[in-house]
């Protein structure tokens, strides 16, 4: 059982390494960032040993998207993604990341690219507990069974099968967490979805920017009667699962209705 204990050191190890090599990546690329925003579009410039510079007009820009963790949070910052169509501006890029933006930045950003935003009144639609369930068994109780059937071939005493109730008790309460966490957030002009609680992301999206939406079922769903919605744009696809089957194909519909009717160009 010697593993149990060298774990610990080869896990401070791997994160000590890590941390490490993260920061000078981060250094070597964003050395002397640079971050302008107007009408036209955004201007963005960094690097050390290579100096990189975009350029992203306006209508390139298919939707935003920013993400988070504990120390961020703590910090202040967040880091910001702009997703964009394939351009030759950007060799052919679709997502610029923007490290290290203050929250007050973000809503400068998002007030000067999203005016419609906030506007009006605004839907939520929270995902069902199945998501919790579904990622429960797949993160918690399948690795729990595979490490106490070991546990029990190799004989070890009963000590040993704890820390499996603890990890299985710490991963139900994340995944719930998590569960109620996703969300769809609907106005006149915008949807947003948001999803984590540990590690929040956001994504806002014009509605004129959507190419496409998918409504579709597994088997799972029906017997629950959800669904999951996938938002396709020029830049990706972003996905809300599991909302009551009868809203999602409301939404489904209306957002059709939304690409159809609009006369705003996408690029």
């Amino acid at each position: 059982a010697s593993w149990l204990f060298l774990l610990p050191f080869g896990l401070l190890v791997f994160l000590i390494i890590s941390v490490i090599s993260s920061l000078v990546r981060v250094i070597l690329r964003y050395f002397n960032l640079k971050f302008y925003l107007n009408q036209s579009g955004i201007f963005m410039q960094s690097g050390l040993l290579k100096r990189s510079e975009y350029n992203i007009p306006h209508n390139k820009i298919q939707y935003f998207k920013w993400s988070s963790n504990p120390l961020r949070r703590y910090i202040g910052f967040l880091t910001m993604s702009i997703k964009q169509a394939g351009s030759q501006e950007v060799g052919g890029r679709k997502t610029v990341s923007l490290p290290g933006l203050q929250i007050r930045d973000l809503v400068k950003t998002l007030q000067t690219f999203y005016p419609q935003r906030k506007v009006g009144k605004r839907s939520v639609f929270k995902a069902n507990m199945l998501l919790a369930q579904q990622y429960f068994f797949w993160i918690g109780f399948l690795p729990a069974l595979a490490v106490s059937i070991l546990f029990y071939v190799q004989q070890f005493m009963w000590l040993f099968y704890m820390p499996v109730l603890l990890f299985l008790v710490v991963v139900c309460w994340l995944v719930y967490r998590y569960a109620q966490s996703v969300q769809l957030r609907i106005d006149q002009g915008v949807v947003e979805i948001k999803k984590g609680w540990f590690f929040p992301s956001q994504v806002s999206i014009k509605h004129y920017k959507l190419q496409n939406i998918r409504y579709k079922q597994s088997i799972f769903q029906k017997r629950r009667n959800l669904a999951t919605l996938v938002l396709y744009t020029a830049a990706g696809a972003e996905a809300m699962p599991h909302i009551p089957a009868k809203e999602a194909q409301l939404l489904f519909h209306y957002l059709l209705f939304k690409i159809e009717s609009s006369y705003e160009s996408w690029m």
